[in-house]
């Protein structure tokens, strides 16, 4: 996997550490990177999830989708407790293009971590793939929406006659 600068000094260590479990899928150093009241934010649920466990469970579960991808950071903006890290990725002969959004404490422990994703094609592919490696045993079930129309027409309005339009389950 390329990370923007690979053997700059410049690079913080939590970023580095992060790197080191997108190359290696290692759970367990999120043990340690990760807060214990950290909050993620995912680009597919409305309610971000706190703690620990869910906040691994998501990180994870991204992980194993990019895994054997083409994904890549291609961009690193630093301030002294955060990062943004941009990336590109071909899932599913979708081009997926990303930010990872990244902020932590003195500790340097994760806090928050948000994902943003693009363009809206991108998105519906990684709910679909994300639900599926959510839904392992232990692992917190997905909340998205239930009326997510990735396969509708852009042509067809969410509310054409005849169509129920149901509220975010996590709202």
């Amino acid at each position: 996997m390329h990370t923007p600068g690979d053997g700059d000094c410049m690079t913080p260590r939590v970023v580095e550490r992060w790197y080191r479990f997108m190359e290696t899928g290692d759970a367990a150093l999120l043990d340690d990177l990760l807060d214990e009241e950290v909050t993620f934010y995912s680009p597919a649920v409305f309610t971000p999830q706190t703690g620990r466990a869910k906040a691994a469970a998501y990180l994870i579960a991204a992980e194993k989708m990019f895994a054997n991808t083409t994904f890549r950071y291609t961009g690193a903006w630093y301030r002294e407790q955060s990062a943004i890290l941009e990336f590109s990725a071909d899932l599913d002969g979708i081009q997926i293009e990303g930010v990872d959004m990244i902020r932590w404490s003195d500790d340097e422990t994760i806090v928050t971590f948000k994902v943003m994703v693009r363009p809206l094609r991108a998105l519906h592919t990684t709910i679909r793939k994300m639900g599926g490696l959510l839904e392992l045993p232990g692992a917190p079930i997905p909340c998205v929406p239930t009326d997510l129309a990735a396969d509708r027409p852009a042509s067809t309005p969410a509310t054409a006659p005849g169509r129920r339009v149901s509220r975010h389950p996590c709202s």
